[in-house]
Formats: structure tokens, sequence, C-alpha cells
């Protein structure tokens, strides 16, 4: 996870997470995500996160399930 805070947010205010995906392979993602506010458009967050899913026995890269790599084409 990759942050920049770039102004706080208060509370009641109304907020709006946006995610794109960067990048996409069979064992790894790449989202840009920020968060704005909702009325006057203004960025508190930005930031990259990276995922992946990992065999827990071998501790490597596995392939995602091919119906989750259908949700972000």
């Amino acid at each position: 996870v990759n942050i920049e805070y770039l102004a706080p947010a208060e509370l009641g205010d109304e907020i709006i997470v946006k995610s794109t995906v960067e990048k996409k392979s069979d064992a790894r993602m790449i989202f840009y995500q920020k968060v704005v506010d909702k009325i006057s458009g203004e960025e508190f967050v930005n930031g990259e996160v990276e995922v992946c899913f990992i065999n827990l026995s071998s501790k490597k890269p596995k392939k995602f399930p091919d119906d989750l790599l259908l949700i972000f084409d």
C-alpha cells in the first residue's frame, strides 16, 4: 500500500471512495484509489494498493479464480 494524505476529512463529511484497476495479471492486481468529498470533489487521500493471491504452503503467487478475474475485465 502506498498512501498520500492530502487533506483531513471531518466528521459529517460525505465521502466517496473511487477505485480503478491500474494493472491486472493472473496473480496480481494494482488498484488506484482516492477518497473525495461528495459535494466539493476535494481529494482527501489517494494511493495504490497491490494485491495478490499467495499459496500458503509454497509461499508463492497463486492464480486468481477465473470468476474473480472476470469482474475486473
